[in-house]
């Protein structure tokens, strides 16, 4: 998972109608992305899960993957500033 801290991030408004064509079509695209990843949630997490204890267990950073330690590390020198 990736270390998000708190008070650094903000919710993104999906019910605001907009009355220009492109705005209003990537909020219809966000809407079904975010019902699409509500709907598999569990396996997201399950998967997300899978991936981030195998890299702490084995401190190989996969292919195309997050290296957790350090977006943690650094999450955490930030919190502390």
């Amino acid at each position: 998972m990736l270390p998000v801290v708190e008070g650094v991030y903000s919710y993104a408004e999906l019910s605001t109608r907009s009355t220009e064509i492109e705005d209003e079509q990537r909020r219809n695209l966000m809407i079904k992305e975010y019902f699409f990843c509500k709907k598999i949630k569990t396996q997201i997490e399950s998967k997300a899960k899978k991936i981030y204890e195998r890299q702490i267990m084995s401190g190989v950073v996969a292919p195309y993957h997050c290296n957790y330690k350090l977006l943690e590390s650094v999450a955490d020198a930030y919190k502390n500033e």
